[in-house]
């Protein structure tokens, strides 16, 4: 009777880990900006996963630091938000996003992040992108 119990304990403990770490799907998000002399109009990206449900309607959020910028951290705040279209792809356009200087994106870092989502029973994780830097050329 020992012997059954621990048997059954023993395959308890080896199935869990292995289907709580399966449903986990890693997701990369990326930010790139065509700059001409000072500012940009549009900032854009992609969100890429193995899964495309991952990729599709999801949450990004645009963070900007000013001109006098650190490292991503407190001094980010959240200036805007869209979403990703059925190819993961995503825009900021500066036509409709109303920033400080009007309606393009002022120099300074920005970058973007994907948030998580849950897609059935996988889950989709939050991602960074890496800090965009946008110069005035003034």
């Amino acid at each position: 009777m020992r012997k059954l119990m621990f048997t059954v304990v023993m395959v308890v403990f080896v199935a869990i880990p292995a289907t709580a770490t399966a449903d986990k799907l890693p997701d990369v998000v990326s930010i790139h900006a065509d700059q001409a002399f000072c500012c940009t109009n549009e900032i854009f990206g992609s969100v890429e996963s193995p899964a495309a449900k991952c990729e599709r309607n999801r949450t990004i959020i645009l963070f900007y630091y000013g001109s006098n910028g650190g490292k991503r951290g407190p001094g980010f705040q959240p200036v805007a938000s869209t979403t990703t279209d059925s190819k993961g792809e995503y825009l900021f356009d500066g036509n409709n996003v109303v920033t400080k200087r009007g309606f393009t994106f002022p120099p300074g870092k920005y970058f973007s992040r994907v948030t998580r989502a849950q897609r059935g029973g996988d889950v989709c994780r939050r991602d960074d992108s890496r800090v965009l830097q946008i110069s005035d050329f003034n």
